[in-house]
């Protein structure tokens, strides 16, 4: 499974509700307020063992923008 995938399952059971919502949609279009996201990158912290910068995480606006910081962590190893 690739890392969009896992990061599509992962959201779907964060918020159950997303299921088959468009992964280039921003969270604001997926009805996540500033708490959700929080929590839904602590989730894909644990899940990829990685720790994203707190000022980076408030720059995240879509499942995309996640994605791309696992790729920096991924091309940093």
């Amino acid at each position: 499974m690739d890392d969009l995938s896992e990061l599509v399952q992962l959201l779907n059971n964060f918020k159950p509700e997303l299921s088959g919502s468009d992964v280039t949609a921003s969270f604001t279009e997926l009805g996540m307020d500033s708490y959700d996201v929080v929590d839904f990158v602590m989730a894909v912290e644990k899940h990829f063992n990685i720790a994203v910068d707190d000022s980076q995480v408030m720059a995240l606006k879509s499942i995309n923008d996640v994605k791309n910081i696992i790729d920096q962590y991924n091309k940093e190893d």
